[in-house]
């Protein structure tokens, strides 16, 4: 896999006067900010860090993901970055260790793991109480279902779904942090560290190949997640089927139709 453009990809953490960090296609570039006497340095945050590559990493996979005019496609950027920094995290088996004690192996709730980019989203929160929760940026355990980006408001208070992409990418973002949740409990009735360090390793191999061979369209949400079902045969025999299937439909981000589709032609009933 080469970075978009084919040129080794700059990391530039000398920004300042700005509380952000994006990437661009040429950088990852990460801002100092000050909020409250604090000095906050996206650098320093494991997340954002992980966060921003993931756009890249996604940008190498999907070129054409970058400049498509689609809601869904910009919010699955965003949900694609948070997942690869809870990805990233559970690389170490000191944080896999960390999370099975600190939820009893029930990954799904809200958890160190969950929330993301805790410091800077306390410092987002302390600017705008409207613009994040009080102890992240993001978390990927929240209840929102999906809706049709077009019905909703294009921004709203963190609390709310709005169309705008770091808003509306926690839709994905949970349906696949539930998925992970329920392939740790195939995998083993009492998970270890080691058993949750393999499944975020099958949850990131599911997820690769997913956004390879997804099409490109409006309703790409739901794209992505029947790839992922559709990947579970040919990646692990399908043993992760039925709790993938579970957590997208739950979430609203497959139909049943869609389901049974990806379930090779099975009625919606048998999906559940």
């Amino acid at each position: 896999m080469h970075w978009q453009g084919g040129a080794p990809l700059e990391v530039d953490v000398a920004g300042t006067d700005d509380l952000n960090a994006y990437y661009d296609r040429k950088s990852l570039s990460f801002f100092l900010g000050e909020v409250k006497g604090r000095l906050i340095h996206t650098a320093e945050s494991p997340d954002i860090v992980a966060h921003e590559l993931g756009h890249a990493v996604l940008d190498a996979l999907r070129p054409d993901l970058w400049d498509a005019a689609l809601d869904e496609v910009a919010a699955f950027h965003e949900s694609f970055g948070d997942i690869t920094a809870l990805l990233t995290a559970l690389q170490l088996e000191s944080v896999c260790e960390h999370v099975i004690k600190e939820t009893g192996g029930l990954i799904y709730q809200n958890s160190t793991l969950s929330r993301i980019a805790v410091q800077y989203g306390k410092a987002v929160h302390d600017l705008n109480s409207g613009s994040a929760p009080p102890d992240c940026l993001r978390n990927a355990v929240n209840s929102l279902f999906y809706r049709e980006p077009m019905h909703l408001p294009p921004m709203a208070p963190h609390s709310e779904l709005s169309s705008d992409p770091h808003s509306f990418s926690r839709v994905f973002t949970a349906g696949f942090f539930e998925a992970m949740a329920g392939m740790l409990k195939v995998h083993a009735a009492e998970p270890t560290a080691r058993d949750l360090l393999s499944v975020a390793k099958d949850a990131a191999a599911l997820l690769a190949k997913a956004v390879r061979t997804a099409a490109l369209s409006a309703a790409f949400y739901s794209e992505v997640a029947a790839q992922v079902i559709w990947a579970d045969a040919p990646l692990f025999g399908g043993k992760y089927d039925e709790v993938l299937r579970s957590a997208f439909v739950r979430r609203g981000l497959l139909s049943w139709k869609r389901c049974a589709a990806a379930c090779g032609g099975e009625s919606g009933a048998q999906c559940r």
